[in-house]
């Protein structure tokens, strides 16, 4: 009975001792295995807001994003580029390019053969020297990997390289499930992503439904604050916050529409005297062959009397717009003046403008590491950020084919100096996590039950 009883407690020693050596290498290793799930290059997270006016930040709805701004980086607006059109601005954010280089002039736009073509792999390449700051990171090696979220034209091959992960548009897909669907990129054990360009819908989509000062806008912009919210309490679960630097921004600003302002085509050209592509206010125009005087004639008429909108030919373009240059420019380009609009399109509000119209603004605010604390500057050029991330991130732009139009010159003065040297030596106060831990409190106070 001893022999067994001893035999038995040892076996059951031995298990135990076991278990507990397999709990500690576990702890060990699990440990090494999260530490190592993180990048060792500085991470970027861009989210990105469709149609968030700059002045959205002032209705008291959004709380979190106005205390970001001020512990961290914040402009009165950000330049977009012309046509104030969401595919264009985020395409020209991605690439650092004008419309007339990345070839994207809208939503919609005419190839080399006369259609119109929308939302496709040809919309988005139309030139294939462009480098998307994705494809970039991607191509500069050393374990770097990009993550894209729903961001414009991201599902395609740029120079036959994809980023490491990504997600196509799927409105239906809660948000917070995009960012937990993130969160898994930024610690995947093998290929966590350095550069993350996140897209959210809203509040564009309900501002052309409802109106920019519809309360469904205002349910939205809590939307957008609570999301942001979730978004920071994820960085910090997963120990993030040390090296993230977040910056928040929108394409686009948002007007109210007068439907007595409309502007009724049909009352001015013959249906079958030309084609056309885009959408209001900006629309392209192929005249039709032999029609082309007697239509152009009718558009000046028409636009000399009511002085609603412009006609532009191809040569008479503003040279400011960045606009010309690209074979999908046509005959003839109708710009509406604000507040009127072509009624092609049955919306409350709508954006594309002039983008020298305060209302056609962005919005851009930025924190982390590598920014300066509690700064301010009039405006940055959203083309610009192309620039910014390739520095952050120390890419290879060696790799780029063509040169992109961004520039460092001004946007570079919302770093801290010597922000990227010292962040390598750890010694950078990382403001985003004095943010988090600072009002922490207040965080997770709020749930984010956005979906």
């Amino acid at each position: 009975m001893s022999a067994k009883l001893t035999c038995s407690f040892g076996r059951t020693l031995t298990l135990k001792m076991t278990i507990v050596f397999s709990w500690v290498v576990w702890l060990l290793v699990g440990y090494q295995q999260h530490v190592d799930a993180i990048s060792k290059h500085p991470i970027v997270c861009v989210l990105a807001f469709d149609g968030f006016r700059p002045d959205y930040i002032l209705r008291g709805q959004t709380p979190t994003l106005e205390r970001l701004s001020r512990e961290g980086v914040h402009t009165q607006f950000l330049k977009n580029v012309f046509p104030t059109k969401t595919f264009v601005n985020f395409f020209s954010m991605a690439t650092g390019m004008y419309a007339h280089k990345h070839g994207v002039l809208g939503n919609t736009a005419f190839n080399k053969d006369g259609q119109c073509i929308g939302y496709s792999y040809e919309l988005f390449h139309y030139n294939s020297s462009i480098t998307p700051i994705w494809t970039l990171n991607e191509l500069s090696g050393e374990g770097r990997h990009s993550g894209v979220m729903m961001w414009a034209g991201e599902q395609y091959e740029y120079r036959n390289v994809t980023p490491t992960f990504s997600q196509e548009y799927n409105e239906t897909m809660p948000w917070n499930d995009r960012i937990d669907m993130t969160m898994e990129w930024l610690t995947h054990k093998s290929t966590p992503i350095n550069l993350l360009y996140m897209y959210f819908e809203q509040p564009d989509s309900d501002s052309h439904k409802y109106g920019v000062n519809s309360k469904n806008v205002t349910k939205q912009l809590k939307r957008v604050d609570v999301t942001i919210e979730y978004f920071l309490r994820q960085l910090s679960k997963h120990d993030l916050m040390e090296k993230t630097n977040l910056i928040i921004l929108s394409d686009h600003g948002m007007v109210d529409i007068d439907y007595d302002k409309m502007i009724d085509l049909r009352k001015i050209l013959d249906p079958g005297s030309y084609t056309m592509c885009g959408g209001s206010p900006v629309l392209q125009l192929q005249l039709t062959q032999g029609l082309e005087e007697e239509a152009y004639r009718n558009l000046t008429n028409a636009r000399d009397q009511l002085k609603t909108f412009e006609v532009y030919k191809k040569n008479e373009i503003p040279k400011r717009w960045n606009y010309m240059g690209t074979n999908r420019v046509t005959d003839l380009l109708l710009v509406a003046k604000l507040p009127y609009a072509f009624n092609d399109e049955n919306v409350k509000a709508d954006h594309g403008y002039d983008n020298a119209e305060p209302d056609m603004h962005a919005y851009f605010t930025a924190i982390g590491p590598l920014f300066k604390e509690k700064f301010s500057i009039k405006h940055l050029q959203n083309i610009d950020i192309y620039a910014l991330v390739a520095y952050i991130m120390q890419m290879d732009t060696a790799k780029l084919v063509m040169k992109p139009d961004a520039s460092l010159a001004h946007i570079i003065t919302i770093l801290k100096s010597g922000a990227w040297e010292n962040f390598q030596n750890h010694h950078t106060q990382n403001n985003l996590k004095y943010f988090v831990s600072k009002h922490r409190r207040r965080i997770h106070k709020r749930e984010a039950t956005v979906g």
